[in-house]
């Protein structure tokens, strides 16, 4: 059991023991008063006309919450398989006794099972600050057939609708559903249903926000969550019912009732579902279609979305001796934007959880990073490039269309690597490992200007064995606006440097400047971007403005480099356009651009790239408003983060994927149309670490600096070491993801640790020094 401290202090301690001067005189009236919230909120446990005791938190204009009957309890009494409803009943009760003392009030209630046994409630409440804490504890007396669940569930005054909150559970859901993914846990199915249930596993952190009209917001939080489950369980199908003593995996949500709005926390996770989507058998390439599609074979196949909903239920059983006990801290906000919102309860869950730094010894993943890419480097009839897609456990090419294909940006990444190759050789000029990187990283630059004109841009990849300028299997009929840019950026720091050193690359900038030109031309007056064309044409094939971000990362270098004010000025017109329909929303999309190709989702990285782009636009005007922006895009993207330990299935430790074990803070959650690093997770916000550093130096907020060592340290976590290979070809080799398609070698991870490592020591070495060497 998690220590309880004590939190009513000072004046709200003596004024419980005036009111009420001995435990027993709380049973004697109609109020408890447990404390007042910094908001001006009375938190006061009511008597019913029937006796029962129920919570309530009102006052001082903050939104009112109340439960009159806190121990709720559903139960199920049918066997494993699908569920009927006959199979299930909620039983509530309010509290029989309220016992105040200086610390707190301790409340119980007992609630019968309706098969011969009872549930035995213990609830210990607390005060402190702008947060209501809750240690519950249930005993269950006699044994029944079925299971059970137990819940805390806050209810909003009856006039306030679904639709006068905006929810945030972190990687889930920010406010629109719109572009969350059909079936997604936080989609707009569930959203249409005004029904939210998310097990605490899914979550980065175990909680769920509303933010009111009025700017007050309430958030919910698991302090002490355990995530523990069964491997039958967790590969078992919706629309099943399963009872285990093992499960402590909680659920966190919300729903519309007759009476306002349910906000709460139960254990074990009962969730409602949909059923995933429906591959259809015929693939058909489908340019720009609206439903959501797969790739099948290099061919856009169609998705069929089942919209109908079924319960994925898991109970304790009923079973005498059997206890559950769980820790609740809810925190109430005042004058939130949604955005503030984000950014305070995130905190609140961060300062909570205290999420540990896993120290890795930073040198040698930088150096492990660059000799693998290194090695993977081919040179096939002039031309040279890094292989998209192979196998980490056999180093092979995957059977895939485009797995020898080398490209720019977001998962290949061909020119950043370049770069860095370059950056590498300035460490240690004239050694023979020097001059190989260095003639790699200028062979790789050479080959893509020869071979891909850029206004327009005929591609962004071409197959290193043939020559011939292809897509990505995701992107077939379109040219992103994101890939080309980012690496078109890391072209311009790396002429610039180069330039200062006394080397020119004229080739280099005309090359840049033939994209950067013809993209001038594709801006709206608004300043928006489209996000993607028609390969080799101006023809758009998606106008959404969603990455309207990219282009700015690499503007505005090039405005230094030119002198020519174009740059800027387009770049800035951008800037306010990200910032007018996402940043002021608190909701990014599309910067995993191999998920969003034909279904745009929020994520993790249009996050990442919209914190980018503020923050350059930022350095290079130092206009405040752009640290704002950025900071809040921090926050935003920041919120994706695992910074609690989700425990395997069973605890077991997985001997087939060994990489699968170990701690999992720092790994990141990808779209929000998924069901969280049980299926899918990935390190890519590594690649980030020294922005979350000028957010750290340039506010002196010390969260930022927090921040930067869990991505500086804890991403690295699941790259092969001489100490352990994971199966994988060797040291410095890892997959892509967390727990989707074994074995899957990109150059992305790789390119992003060493930009991450290289790009803070660049922009602070002491900084760098000082987190990277182990002390604080």
């Amino acid at each position: 059991m998690k220590t309880i401290h004590r939190l009513m202090t000072g004046g709200a301690a003596a004024c419980a023991l005036v009111l009420f001067a001995t435990p027993m005189l709380a049973q004697k009236g109609v109020a408890v008063s447990l404390g007042r919230l910094s908001n001006g909120a009375i938190v006061r446990f009511v008597k019913s006309p029937s006796g029962d005791w129920g919570i309530d938190v009102a006052g001082q204009g903050a939104p009112h919450l109340s439960q009159p009957q806190p121990a709720r309890f559903e139960v199920y009494s049918g066997g494993a398989g699908p569920v009927g409803d006959s199979d299930i009943k909620t039983l509530s009760a309010g509290y029989k006794t309220v016992t105040q003392s200086a610390d707190g009030v301790t409340a119980t209630a007992e609630v019968p099972s309706g098969n011969g046994a009872a549930f035995h409630v213990v609830d210990r409440w607390r005060v402190k600050g702008n947060v209501l804490s809750l240690h519950r504890h249930v005993a269950v007396t006699g044994s029944g057939a079925g299971g059970f669940d137990s819940a805390i569930m806050l209810n909003t005054a009856p006039e306030v609708a679904w639709g006068d909150l905006k929810f945030m559970m972190p990687s889930k859901l920010y406010a629109d559903a719109t572009y969350d993914g059909a079936t997604s846990p936080g989609g707009p199915l569930h959203y249409a249903e005004k029904f939210l249930s998310m097990r605490e596993t899914v979550l980065p952190a175990p909680m769920i926000a509303a933010n009111f009209k009025g700017g007050d917001s309430v958030t919910v939080l698991d302090t002490n969550p355990k995530g523990d489950t069964t491997t039958a369980e967790a590969t078992a199908p919706t629309n099943t019912a399963m009872v285990d003593a093992g499960f402590a995996f909680g659920a966190l949500g919300a729903r519309q009732t007759d009476t306002g709005v349910a906000i709460g926390f139960w254990l074990p996770g009962t969730i409602k579902d949909f059923e995933p989507p429906v591959r259809s058998a015929a693939p058909a390439v489908s340019p720009g279609a609206a439903p959501a599609q797969l790739t099948v074979n290099g061919q856009m196949a169609p998705l069929k979305v089942n919209d109908k909903p079924a319960w994925r239920r898991r109970y304790n059983p009923i079973q005498a001796g059997f206890t559950q006990d769980y820790d609740l801290a809810v925190r109430f906000g005042q004058h939130e934007t949604f955005p503030d919102t984000t950014r305070n309860a995130w905190r609140f869950a961060w300062n909570s959880l205290k999420p540990a730094v896993h120290r890795t010894d930073i040198d040698y993943v930088r150096r492990a990073s660059i000799d693998v890419l290194s090695s993977q480097v081919r040179t096939v009839d002039g031309r040279t490039g890094i292989p998209y897609l192979q196998d980490a456990r056999t180093g092979d090419f995957r059977n895939r269309s485009d797995a020898k294909r080398a490209a720019m940006g977001f998962c290949a990444k061909n020119i950043e690597v370049a770069d860095e190759f370059l950056k590498e050789a300035d460490r240690d000029p004239g050694s023979a490992r020097s001059k190989k990187l260095r003639q790699q990283g200028l062979d790789i630059i050479a080959t893509f200007i020869r071979l891909l004109p850029m206004s327009p841009p005929q591609g962004d990849g071409f197959d290193i064995f043939t020559g011939q300028i292809i897509p990505a299997s995701w992107s077939i009929g379109q040219q992103a606006l994101l890939p080309i840019n980012t690496d078109m950026r890391d072209l311009t720091l790396a002429y610039e440097r180069e330039k200062k050193k006394g080397i020119s690359h004229p080739e280099w900038l005309a090359w840049i400047k033939s994209y950067a030109d013809w993209e001038l031309t594709q801006q709206h007056k608004d300043g928006a971007f489209p996000r993607a064309w028609k390969p080799g044409t101006s023809e758009v094939f998606s106008d959404s403005p969603s990455a309207t971000y990219a282009p700015i990362v690499l503007l505005v270098p090039l405005a230094r480099v030119t002198g020519d004010r174009r740059y800027m000025d387009a770049a800035l017109r951008a800037g306010e356009n990200v910032w007018k329909n996402y940043g002021l929303e608190g909701n990014y999309q599309g910067g995993a651009i191999d998920a969003s190709s034909s279904q745009l989702l929020t994520d993790k990285e249009g996050g990442m790239a919209a914190l980018d782009a503020f923050m350059a636009l930022y350095e290079t005007t130092h206009d405040k408003k752009w640290l704002t922006r950025a900071l809040s895009a921090a926050d935003y993207t920041e919120s994706w983060i695992w910074i609690w330990n989700v425990p395997l299935p069973g605890h077991a430790a997985d001997p087939h994927q060994r990489w699968r074990n170990g701690p999992m803070v720092g790994l990141q959650g990808i779209t929000a149309n998924g069901a969280g690093i049980e299926t899918g997770g990935d390190e890519y916000l590594d690649w980030a670490v020294s922005l979350y550093a000028r957010a750290y130096k340039y506010s002196g907020d010390p969260h930022y600096l927090e921040v930067t060592k869990i991505l500086l340290h804890n991403t690295k976590a699941k790259m092969a070491t001489p100490k352990d290979s994971f199966d994988f070809v060797g040291p410095g080799w890892e997959q892509e993801g967390w727990n989707s398609d074994p074995g899957k070698w990109l150059s992305w991870p790789g390119a992003n640790h060493i930009n991450g490592i290289m790009t803070l020591e660049e922009f602070d070495p002491a900084l760098f020094k000082k987190i990277a060497g182990g002390t604080n």
